[in-house]
């Protein structure tokens, strides 16, 4: 029993080391994509919102989640 405790905890902890850098060299964001006209030609607009914060030109990485459209 005592064994999977502490398995689990050292699951726990390597997250936290895992992911603590990304907190501080990362920022989120979202995107959308609509169609550029009205006929089926595959080209799109690409719209990107970021979430703005202090010292956004020394982030490293940008996670962008797609927001759903109208459509």
């Amino acid at each position: 029993m005592i064994y999977l405790f502490i398995f689990i905890g050292g699951i726990f902890i390597g997250c936290l080391l895992v992911g603590l850098p990304f907190v501080k060299t990362g920022v989120f964001g979202r995107f959308k994509l609509e169609p550029y006209d009205d006929d089926d030609t595959g080209f799109y607009t690409i719209s990107i919102e970021i979430e703005h914060k202090e010292l956004l030109l020394h982030k490293s990485y940008v996670i962008l989640k797609k927001e759903e459209s109208q459509k």
